[in-house]
């Protein structure tokens, strides 16, 4: 890495390619880093939500659910058409 670099010539794309590709594991080691850190900070930061979310949508579907079945109509033996 004791390598002395020329400050006035001009490199090509090419160049600064291969010497980029010449690090890949590097560059491929701090992606899965970041994305692992990212990826652990958005599952703690929205972990609440998504519990509460999820926690509201079970209530809506069981109190559906209860409404659904507390209007049904039940038979009446009293009246005539058998309804109450």
């Amino acid at each position: 890495m004791n390598q002395e670099y020329r400050l006035d010539r001009e490199y090509s794309i090419a160049e600064i390619i291969q010497c980029n590709l010449r690090k890949w594991w590097l560059a491929l080691i701090c992606a899965a880093v970041c994305a692992a850190v990212l990826g652990g900070y958005k599952y703690k930061s929205l972990k609440p939500f998504i519990e509460q979310s999820v926690y509201e949508n079970v209530k809506q579907v069981t109190a559906t659910l209860y409404v659904a079945v507390q209007i049904l109509p039940l038979p009446c033996p009293a009246c005539p058409q058998g309804t109450s």
